[in-house]
């Protein structure tokens, strides 16, 4: 039982440090993509403000819409779906 945790541990580790790694293109597609309303519209209020888009360069930024997709399972599940697609394609090289 413990050797499965550790192994679900490591799993959102790499999650995770691909979401960290990916380019702010990724969290405008991901949001795009996402059919959930609510879920949508939260990170796009994180991600939009005051008619325009913010500089997502911007580090206060990037943790402020990094933590509204972690806690919103609707995007997180594309997250994980784009990094098993991506894992996907390093095993076939």
């Amino acid at each position: 039982m413990l050797n499965m945790e550790n192994e679900e541990e490591k799993m959102w580790e790499y999650v995770h440090k691909y979401l960290e790694s990916c380019a702010p293109v990724h969290w405008l597609n991901w949001v795009s993509r996402c059919e959930d309303a609510q879920a949508k519209g939260y990170v796009e209020s994180i991600l939009f403000q005051n008619g325009g888009l913010r500089d997502l360069t911007n580090q206060t930024v990037k943790i402020e819409v990094l933590d509204a997709i972690r806690k919103t399972p609707s995007i997180m599940k594309i997250v994980i779906k784009d990094f098993a697609e991506e894992v996907r394609k390093q095993e076939e090289i």
